[in-house]
């Protein structure tokens, strides 16, 4: 049944086209424009504008529009005429030459914006349009009334109550509805269900703060069980309190760019502190001014921190003068990595809105700062995050990219009066979400983004990585573990570091803002869906636990913790076991393959006090031993190997009480590109790898009940799945995975592969 590859074949849309010109762009910033910039370009030749390129140098044009491999500056980068470029920079591939070739094939197309005025060109001031007349009591609708009409649209149908419910449902908690939950709601006459519903998914706090805590992660580079090479700290606390009491927008805001006191998100201005010499484009208070002017106002800065944008109207200064209010000390403008000797203007990315004391201190800087970004004379900031929530629910936003609040958009007066609505209601997120999702365009049937764009209706989206993860955990029951200290709790996704599946369903490295995730499919997702061993692991235990025959793991019988550097001494009870299991286990050390741990000192001892030396035991199973130096001294009678290790001995039944021992990291495994973290367990009875640690607490959401008779389970799945009852044909190719168990029971194989082909379905992971 895996092996049915066609299932997953109609999950790969049609690749998307890249971007040449932008990649084009940012290959010339990152090669060129260190000699050929914008000041006494060498040679004449500037690579800052699409006029420059066609001007040329004293060799001539550098480009010509058509002509592509011919054109001058392709030539010169494969050498011929040489010398080769960039002069004494590593030459460019295959790829990058094809690219530049390409680009200038298709006319060496550079940003519109690139010929107009230096500062930005979208409205700042905000703006309250008139509501067209109309019946309708959601002003949205009116809006979109007026829309179709102008763009003779015939208003699109209304989707059905349970493909509304499986929409609302993933939107507001990231999970399906359960059959119960899904038939009551289809069920009930009431004409206002649906608001009635909303405000009920709205009300359970944990659900909906533990899905929209995702979205919120990748905007503000939040990320939960991760180590970076460098320093940064997290601000999840602070966000799940924000999302569980409907902070106000402004306030949150605020609070991020000026925090203050001791449970202030300061991680967010901290950023990622990479280790050792980073470009000056990432320090601190640099990434504090991307972040900031691009999740909060549409403003993409990072080309101009490092050079004026190719891409945009930003200048250097603009980035620099962000900057400084984030930073301790007044900043030196640094082009390409190249110190100019200038120093930055402290100024704000819209003067218009006000001027700060560039000596004031660091406290009133930031104070000002988060007045100007909130500002209700600063439109943009309202129509940013609009914009971004209609695109998280619609599926493109009304300016694309949402990243580029001065591009146009398809329809100015609705992104206004739905900002200036968010304003009038106390910049409540929760009551933007109503206004969206009751609203006919959220509720209207799926429609394809076709260009040129005219809006149909919503698009289809992908489930995230979480969305998936969670989805599948509240169908089987089987939920990841999170680990705190020496318990374990039932997580969802965003609470645990990611999966290799969940990296290949988009969930992204967060060392950076991401406002957006890739949704193409990829080769790799095909591989990690059907022969990942995430997916593998998770569907089989779910399968055992909808059937009942899901085994407890043993318990432990001694837990260390993690252990990074100090060994420590333990004990553990052995009753008379006739069997002992040593393991030692990685942490999320940042080098796992470099990592020696292992046992020394280790006593088995009876109830009159004798013990025995482990060592002097021959073992079931044993990894290859490794020699191990702890506190300075090679142990000699230490029992070590690389990480993760198992041991296994055999014990005389009765004879021994406990184990004494130490345990810890070898000395050598101790440097900081290593950054060991192991764990060590003992246990009398076979352990399960997968739960080593036994869960307390109970699920984010109830077990689904025990599947005993074959049709109800296939059916009760379809439905808590898909939403939708099987057709005859799946009922009949379900039931037939369901046939042959034992004493006549659903086998757990069979059900297994029902699960996987459900997750592969394009039903499953599309929000139609």
């Amino acid at each position: 049944m895996r092996t049915r590859f066609v299932l997953l074949l109609s999950l790969l849309a049609a690749p998307g086209w890249a971007d040449v010109a932008g990649e084009a762009h940012a290959l010339l910033a990152s090669r060129c424009l260190a000699c050929h910039g914008a000041e006494k370009p060498q040679g004449g030749l500037s690579v800052v504008s699409r006029e420059a390129l066609l001007a040329g140098g004293a060799s001539g044009p550098a480009v010509e529009p058509g002509v592509g491999k011919s054109s001058l500056l392709v030539r010169r980068a494969a050498g011929e005429p040489g010398p080769r470029m960039p002069l004494g920079g590593a030459p460019l591939g295959p790829e990058e030459l094809e690219l530049l070739a390409r680009w200038i094939e298709e006319g060496a197309p550079w940003a519109a914006v690139e010929e107009g005025p230096s500062r930005a060109t979208a409205s700042l001031a905000p703006r309250r349009p008139e509501v067209p007349a109309g019946e309708a009591a959601n002003p949205v609708d009116r809006f979109l009334a007026s829309y179709w009409e102008a763009n003779g649209v015939a208003k699109p149908a209304t989707v059905s109550d349970a493909a509304f419910a499986r929409r609302v449902w993933f939107d507001l908690h990231g999970l399906p509805p359960t059959p119960e939950e899904l038939g009551a709601f289809v069920a009930d006459p009431a004409p206002d269900k649906r608001a009635k519903l909303v405000e009920a998914l709205l009300a359970d706090r944990k659900l909906y703060a533990g899905h929209w805590i995702t979205y919120w992660n990748d905007l503000l580079r939040n990320d939960e069980g991760v180590i970076y090479h460098g320093g940064r700290e997290s601000i999840t606390p602070w966000l799940l309190d924000a999302l569980e009491s409907d902070k106000p927008y402004d306030r949150m805001v605020r609070e991020l760019l000026d925090p203050r006191g001791h449970d202030a998100p300061q991680g967010f201005l901290i950023g990622v502190n990479w280790r050792g010499v980073v470009n000056a484009s990432q320090t601190p208070p640099m990434q504090a001014a991307q972040n900031s002017a691009q999740v909060f106002l549409g403003v993409n800065l990072k080309c101009a921190s490092c050079h004026d944008s190719f891409v945009n109207q930003w200048k250097l200064a603009d980035s620099y003068g962000l900057a400084g209010f984030f930073s301790d000390e007044r900043l030196e403008l640094v082009r390409c990595d190249t110190p100019t000797g200038k120093t930055a203007e402290l100024k704000f990315l819209f003067p218009e809105l006000g001027e700060v004391d560039p000596d004031a201190p660091l406290g009133r800087r930031r104070a000002a700062a988060a007045e100007l970004f909130t500002s209700e004379r600063n439109g943009r900031f309202a129509r940013t995050i609009v914009n971004r929530y209609w695109k998280k629910l619609i599926g493109r936003g009304l300016i694309e990219p949402a990243d580029d609040l001065d591009q146009p958009s398809w329809n100015a007066d609705l992104l206004d009066w739905l900002a200036a609505d968010f304003v009038d209601q106390g910049y409540d997120l929760e009551q933007l979400l109503r206004r969206i999702i009751l609203s006919d365009a959220y509720q209207s049937a799926a429609a394809p983004v076709e260009e040129p764009y005219v809006f149909r209706g919503p698009h289809p989206r992908r489930l995230s990585a979480e969305q998936f993860s969670d989805a599948v955990s509240a169908i089987t029951g089987e939920w990841p573990l999170r680990e705190s200290g020496l318990r374990a709790e039932y997580a969802r996704a965003w609470r645990l570091k990611a999966t290799p599946l969940d990296r290949a369903l988009g969930r992204p490295v967060r060392d950076q803002v991401f406002t957006e995730r890739n949704e193409q499919a990829t080769t790799l997702q095909a591989l990690e869906l059907l022969n990942g061993g995430t997916l593998t692991r998770r569907l089989r235990s779910g399968a055992e636990r909808l059937l009942g025959a899901y085994e407890p793991a043993p318990a432990a019988a001694y837990d260390s913790g993690v252990v990074r550097k100090d060994a420590v001494a333990g004990e553990a009870k052995l009753s008379g076991a006739s069997r002992l299991y040593l393991l030692v286990e990685d942490q999320d050390s940042y080098d796992a393959s470099r990592v020696t741990a292992g046992w020394v000192q280790a006593m088995l001892v009876r109830a009159d006090g004798s013990a025995v030396k482990l060592s002097s035991l021959k073992p079931l199973e044993a990894p290859d031993p490794a020699v191990m130096k702890l506190e300075g001294k090679v142990q000699d009678d230490a029992l070590a190997a690389g990480i993760p290790s198992r041991r296994v001995y055999a014990l005389p039944p009765g004879e021994f009480d406990r184990l004494l021992f130490r345990a810890g990291v070898d000395d050598r495994s101790q440097s900081s590109d290593v950054n060991p973290r192991a764990r060590f367990f003992v246990f009398t009875e076979a352990p399960d790898r997968r739960r080593l640690v036994r869960p307390s607490g109970e699920p984010p959401v109830p077990a689904p009940p025990r599947l005993s008779e074959a049709e109800e389970g296939v059916r009760r799945l379809f439905v808590h799945a898909l939403a939708r009852q099987p057709s005859e044909g799946e009922l009949r190719a379900a039931l037939e995975l369901l046939q042959g168990g034992p004493d006549g029971r659903i086998p757990v194989e069979g059900l297994e592969d029902l699960l996987w082909s459900l997750a592969l379905l394009p039903d499953f992971q599309v929000l139609q």
